[in-house]
């Protein structure tokens, strides 16, 4: 069981937010006490997609000792195994990656999974890679957000002797591949990248709408399929990947 989940990026704009809130809430669906921390200071987001208002503490106070980590801690409406610590508004406050591994310590008494919205910095990545399970690298078909992966993937795995797992999500794919993208299929971004695929996300309006407005997926949608499948992926268990 990969316990401590980082979302991942080298190129801003790929989906990260959104596929954090839908894994998240897959998690709970089985029953999973989760947790997502928002690291993107200034540039908070995830308190909309998941409907929470009136934030009062966020990371930043924490951080500054303003409130303790329980009171910043916030509930998801409508969903007891669901919570969220906001990232803070002001852009002065920058989450360290020692400043990561105490809070996540912290974090583990009290949560199953710990999911991370990384900022797009390779850099805390770098410095959050001893304290994470696992990394979700999240892709899309343009030719040069795969270029950046690929190198983001290296510089992970290749500097210093911890070499955490890495899984690559491919994110908006559209029906007809070769007309929307450089890429021929799917293969020639999992060379590129040299990554495990673990999931695949068509690009759907009806997910940016319900994200957007703070909504869960229809159950019986595919999406809501795939991103179970992909928690169930990063349990251990050997299910086939939907696209």
């Amino acid at each position: 069981m990969k316990n401590i989940i980082a979302i991942a990026s080298a190129k801003g704009g790929v989906g990260k937010s959104t596929i954090c809130c839908h894994l998240a809430k897959a998690f709970t669906s089985q029953h999973k006490k989760v947790i997502l921390i928002e690291t993107n200071a200034g540039l908070r987001g995830l308190d909309i997609f998941l409907g929470v208002k009136d934030v009062v503490y966020d990371l930043g106070d924490v951080l500054k000792q303003n409130c303790s980590l329980k009171e910043a801690i916030l509930n998801v409406k409508y969903n007891e195994n669901l919570f969220l610590l906001a990232a803070p508004f002001s852009f002065d406050i920058m989450l360290s990656g020692k400043a990561m591994f105490k809070l996540c310590n912290s974090l583990k008494e009290l949560f199953d999974i710990i999911i991370i919205d990384v900022r797009t910095d390779p850099v805390f990545s770098f410095e959050i890679k001893n304290i994470v399970d696992i990394f979700l690298i999240v892709v899309t078909l343009d030719a040069v957000c795969v270029r950046d992966t690929a190198l983001f993937s290296n510089m992970l795995s290749s500097k210093g002797n911890c070499k955490p797992t890495l899984r690559l999500i491919i994110n908006k794919l559209k029906k007809n591949i070769k007309k929307t993208s450089p890429f021929k299929n799917l293969d020639d971004i999992i060379d590129e990248t040299n990554l495990q695929l673990i999931g695949v996300l068509p690009f759907s309006k009806d997910m940016q709408y319900k994200t957007q407005h703070g909504k869960n997926l229809n159950a019986k949608s595919v999406l809501y399929k795939i991103f179970t499948a992909i928690s169930k992926r990063i349990e251990g268990k050997n299910l086939d990947i939907i696209i």
